[in-house]
């Protein structure tokens, strides 16, 4: 992808926001993300540069049980 400016980066999990006006999404991907991994107990992260591209990290801890 062309990557996400750092500006706006801490702003692209909250709802309803769109990093363009060319965006055809709702702005709701991202949120639900974010709020699924939050109740998981898990951690979210984004590393990103224009020209390069996105990297969404996901780390979700295991259960007690290993299941």
């Amino acid at each position: 992808g062309r990557g996400i400016d750092e500006s706006i980066q801490d702003k692209v999990f909250d709802m309803f926001y769109r990093g363009s006006l060319d965006s055809k999404g709702t702005g709701l991907g991202l949120y639900i993300v974010k709020n699924a991994v939050e109740k998981l107990n898990g951690e979210l992260t984004l590393k990103s540069a224009i020209q390069e591209g996105s990297t969404f990290d996901i780390k979700l801890p295991l259960l007690p049980n290993g299941k």
